[in-house]
């Protein structure tokens, strides 16, 4: 009688396992730097929070449908809650790099990346040379800080 009831119970617990499993197990996604891709959820969200947002980022198009952008390389998670604060998904996101059409110029332990589609530009990702990484990041802060200028002064 208890070889049974020991039977019986691993039973119920290996059906509770599978049945809760689903709900345990993140989704995953993986994004390519300054690449997007769609996170379609099963119904509307009433907040997104992303784990670490310097390696991804959401944008929102519908109630439930939002867009992941691939901020630097790493892994986060992306956690949708409905208005009554359930969860909706918990989604793990994996920023990589495209390596598709990248140079990496390594000067001794110095690198610099540019992509290179047409022509070869520059192009920086975590782990440059921090002068080229910096410099770079400081031209395209100065290209959109001449933009704000520039449509401020046309309006």
């Amino acid at each position: 009688m208890k070889k049974g009831l020991r039977s019986w119970l691993f039973a119920l617990a290996g059906s509770m396992m599978i049945s809760f499993g689903g709900q345990a197990s993140a989704e995953e996604v993986m994004v390519a730097i300054d690449h997007t891709v769609p996170m379609k959820l099963s119904r509307p969200a009433a907040s997104v929070v992303v784990g670490n947002p310097f390696i991804a980022d959401v944008m929102a198009q519908a109630g439930d449908l939002f867009f992941v952008i691939g901020r630097t390389t790493g892994t986060t998670n992306v956690v949708a809650l409905d208005a009554s604060g359930k969860m909706i998904s918990d989604t793990v996101v994996h920023v990589t790099t495209t390596g598709k059409k990248r140079l990496s110029l390594h000067r001794s332990t110095l690198r610099q990346t540019y992509s290179c589609a047409a022509n070869c530009e520059v192009a920086p990702v975590p782990g440059d040379a921090p002068d080229y990484f910096d410099g770079v990041l400081k031209g395209n802060e100065d290209k959109v800080n001449s933009a704000a200028v520039g449509r401020e002064a046309s309006q």
